[in-house]
């Protein structure tokens, strides 16, 4: 097999003049990748063996003229990503499979960098770094997959382990500019290097009473190899992903006792992670005294507010990197299919999502929160009924 793809993407976004100011860019960006892949299959008896290689070549260009450094050279990378998969047939009923794949991310901006945040009524704004390179992956898989039929009911079993190796790994620092009142977080190459490995696990099972059952769940790690910065204090530095947690799972119940009824209950489990989390600047000696004694006409009238916002527990003092709390949602849903005629069906279904309503608790109040400090389950517990029609498949 062989091919050749181009693809163009331009990105650009403007905030719109307010009180008669002029329209100002955000970012103009344009990215052009020219590819050549090919793949070759090699089949025996016992071995499937997949050779695949791509050749990768883009162009970016950012016209984005108000980053704090200035005006961005264009960027060019050349990428040659091999990847090869053999999978062994030990027998009827068991498979080995490994495989290695090299992958890359291109230094662009990204769709999340255009999410101006909010933290302690200051703005934080994402952009790149101007010798930022691209980010390199190698990563290795093996697994050990069971699938069998005993007395009319199908199992399978998956045991995998993978380990990625990262390059020029993504990472952060910050810069505040006090002129404009905005912390910058730029994005840049780790010095060393990063990792992310683990296991992961799958169950399935099909019962002959319209029963399936899916399961899987993941323990992994990931880890730069040097610390790394996650706020602006010299202290503020882990070798932690930030946002990864370190086991998550689902479990998937179908049930289909009728022809035209069906039940389902799904979960799904995030673990704790950690969440950078950022408040104002600590009140200091000299204010405590000024507190202690009422003297808040000695304190300015901005900070008098924000020592309020710390002492109601609306924010924080200065930044913390949070531990979250884990999260185990479950969903139920039932529905009844009734055929109108041969191409149209009604059907009537009734659920609730995250039957526990497991939400965030420790959300910031009021002006000086941390807008970023978002993290676990946006929905709550949500009652819904609904009526479909259409050609509905009945099972």
């Amino acid at each position: 097999m062989f091919g050749l793809d181009d693809n163009y993407n331009r990105l650009e976004d403007t905030k719109l003049g307010a009180n008669g100011n002029l329209n100002s860019i955000v970012v103009d960006q344009y990215i052009n990748t020219i590819g050549v892949f090919s793949q070759y299959e090699l089949k025996s008896r016992a071995v499937k063996t997949t050779i695949g290689l791509r050749y990768d070549s883009y162009f970016i260009k950012d016209l984005d003229e108000n980053n704090f450094t200035g005006e961005k050279e264009d960027v060019y990378g050349n990428v040659l990503a091999p990847r090869i998969n053999l999978l062994f047939d030990l027998s009827s009923t068991l498979q080995l499979r490994a495989s290695y794949s090299k992958g890359y991310r291109a230094p662009k901006i990204f769709d999340e960098d255009l999410h101006i945040e909010a933290s302690g009524a200051r703005s934080v704004v994402h952009q790149n770094h101007p010798e930022l390179k691209q980010e390199t992956s190698h990563s290795f898989i093996s697994s050990l997959r069971y699938s069998n039929i005993i007395r009319n009911t199908v199992i399978e079993f998956l045991i995998e382990g993978f380990y990625t190796r990262l390059v020029d790994p993504f990472a952060y620092e910050y810069f505040w500019n006090d002129s404009i009142k905005v912390l910058y977080q730029i994005r840049k190459n780790a010095e060393d290097g990063a990792y992310v490995a683990g296991m992961n696990l799958e169950f399935n099972v099909a019962f002959p009473k319209h029963l399936t059952l899916q399961f899987g769940y993941t323990w992994q790690r990931s880890e730069y190899d040097s610390p790394q910065y996650w706020g602006e204090d010299d202290t503020s530095v882990t070798n932690e992903f930030l946002r990864s947690p370190g086991q998550y799972g689902y479990l998937t119940l179908d049930w289909h006792p009728l022809n035209r009824f069906e039940a389902s209950i799904t979960s799904t489990y995030t673990g704790s992670m950690y969440v950078p989390h950022f408040g104002l600047d600590p009140i200091t000696d000299e204010e405590w005294d000024n507190i202690d004694n009422g003297e808040w006409d000695n304190i300015e009238e901005s900070r008098q507010s924000e020592i309020e916002a710390i002492l109601n527990e609306d924010v924080i003092e200065g930044e913390r990197l949070e531990k979250t709390e884990r999260f185990l949602i479950f969903d139920i849903r039932i529905a009844y299919t009734q055929p109108i005629s041969e191409k149209i069906s009604m059907q009537l279904y009734g659920g609730v999502q995250n039957v526990f309503n497991q939400t965030q608790k420790n959300h910031d109040r009021g002006l000086y929160r941390d807008a970023g400090y978002i993290y676990g389950p946006c929905q709550p517990r949500t009652i819904n009924l609904g009526l479909k029609f259409g050609n509905i498949l009945s099972h």
